[in-house]
């Protein structure tokens, strides 16, 4: 098994499975050099005294990125028939899952710290408010804590779903622009009752990527919930979705806001969910107001 990423001059074999994500199979009559992943000579010669005869190369892939390799070869006299291909990419995709399991139980550590973080201020509050519950003019304080606390938690539930389940990356055709439309509709109350407005632009020709319709909907939703957060009564969010090459492109920005919203739980949570479909999300401060942008390659 090898861990990338690893960068090699080579063209074939380990190297392109590891650049393309796609497994790399030879029956027979091998190149041992393909095998060798940084092209050093000491690594050359020992793969070539292995006496390879046929190999697999299938890549340990999840959620659109590459872990990884396994490397079955065949000795001499023996050649690499379908069956073993086959077995090498269950091995694989055995494998990248059982990694991908343990990086998401560390991930959950890192959301349960972040939770504690975000809950000593919630709690500090209502001590004080329970201290001074013998005013009953103090009893909104308890209330306003309360609350505060109920939030923590419910984010702090959803993210205890999202890292305990692997999203469906099977690669089923999702219109953005639908899923745009119905996270502005859910931050709608919200974003009125704060007094922000959201605005949204959504590029004319269908948007579409391959992913996981629930996660992505989620994402934009959490995305634009930390936008109105942290766009000041009066201010705009601006959602813009559109094409830049093989990718599309969703930028939101918060106009009258100064800074970029701080990486909470819902940032957190949208970022994941992102790259868990190929993509990726970015913060940018210049424009009329900070921008978060969100990038996945087209279907």
């Amino acid at each position: 098994m090898l861990l990338g990423p690893v960068a090699a001059p080579a063209t074939g074999g380990v190297t392109r499975a590891l650049e393309t994500g796609a497994a790399e199979w030879v029956a027979a009559d091998a190149n041992a050099a393909d095998l060798a992943v940084r092209g050093e000579p000491e690594e050359c010669r020992a793969v070539i005294e292995l006496g390879v005869q046929g190999y697999v190369v299938a890549p340990l892939a999840v959620g659109g990125r590459v872990l990884g390799a396994i490397t079955l070869v065949a000795g001499p006299g023996r050649n690499f028939g379908e069956s073993e291909a086959w077995l090498a990419q269950d091995l694989a995709r055995r494998a990248a899952l059982a990694l991908d399991a343990e990086r998401r139980r560390g991930t959950a550590r890192e959301l349960l710290q972040m939770v504690g973080g975000e809950l000593r201020a919630p709690l500090a509050s209502l001590g004080r408010a329970l201290r001074a519950t013998t005013d009953p003019a103090k009893a909104g304080a308890v209330r306003t804590a309360a609350r505060a606390l109920s939030a923590v938690a419910r984010e702090a539930r959803l993210a205890a779903r999202f890292v305990a389940v692997t999203p469906d990356t099977g690669g089923r055709r999702v219109d953005l622009g639908n899923l745009v439309d119905a996270a502005v509709n859910a931050v709608a109350d919200e974003a009125r009752a704060k007094g922000v407005d959201v605005e949204t632009a959504v590029d004319r020709d269908a948007v579409e990527v391959a992913g996981d319709r629930r996660r992505l909907r989620q994402a934009a939703q959490r995305l634009l919930e930390a936008a109105v957060r942290s766009t000041p009564a009066g201010g705009r969010v601006c959602t813009r979705l559109s094409r830049a090459g093989a990718r599309a492109v969703l930028a939101v920005s918060m106009v009258g806001a100064t800074v970029a919203p701080p990486a909470g739980l819902r940032l957190t949570i949208a970022r994941q969910l992102v790259e868990h479909q190929g993509g990726t999300l970015t913060t940018a401060g210049e424009g009329p107001g900070p921008t978060l942008t969100v990038s996945l390659p087209l279907a």
